[in-house]
């Protein structure tokens, strides 16, 4: 059981060393992205016919226009403004198409923000949820194990730590450092005005 417990605590620490470092590095172009460059977007804007005849349904109208033009990626919410004017938008982390539609117009204007490298990067380490398509879904599970891994990775370091030492004062101050710690960060976060 030991050995089963030792070996589950390896694996789930290298798998973890690389979620780890994917996060620092994204982390690190978030925070400090201007050192890197400008990370700018190329944005294009066309107009193009549209030519709908379906039903006054945006999810309707959202299927569509995904069949219609090839947009991929995570739907973001719609907007809809007083004029009648409709904006549907979806993200991945390298793209960006929002597709403007005016209701009882006969085009759209179709906006594409393709992010740099170093956006992409960045927008990797937000990136959260299912429901974008097939990638989104395996980014989710991806993270979904990460978490499991990282819950595995503690327990068994206990055990092995509870196990391995007979003077447990230093992991037991250490551990209630941990804790007071993460629970000051907490309360710093939850009141913060």
């Amino acid at each position: 059981m030991y050995g089963l417990i030792r070996r589950a605590h390896a694996y789930t620490g290298l798998l973890l060393v690389l979620f780890v470092l994917m996060y620092f590095m994204t982390g690190i172009l978030l925070t400090e992205g201007a050192r890197f460059g400008s990370g700018g977007s190329d944005v294009t804007e066309m107009r193009v016919p549209f030519r709908y005849t379906g039903p006054d349904d945006p999810p309707a109208m959202v299927r569509y226009l995904e069949d219609e033009f090839a947009v991929s990626g995570k739907r973001l919410p719609a907007d809809y403004d007083g004029s009648g004017m409709r904006r549907f938008r979806w993200s991945r982390p390298g793209t960006m198409v929002q597709i403007v539609a005016p209701v009882g117009a006969d085009s759209i204007t179709i906006v594409t923000e393709d992010r740099g490298p170093l956006r992409t990067a960045a927008l990797l380490h937000r990136l959260h949820g299912y429901g974008g398509g097939f990638a989104f879904d395996i980014w989710a599970v991806l993270y979904d194990l990460v978490s499991l891994a990282m819950i595995v990775f503690s327990v068994t370091g206990v055990f092995l730590w509870y196990r391995r030492t007979r003077d447990r004062r230093l992991g037991w101050a250490l551990m209630t450092l941990s804790w007071g710690f993460t629970a000051v960060v907490y309360a710093v976060l939850w009141f913060a005005p």
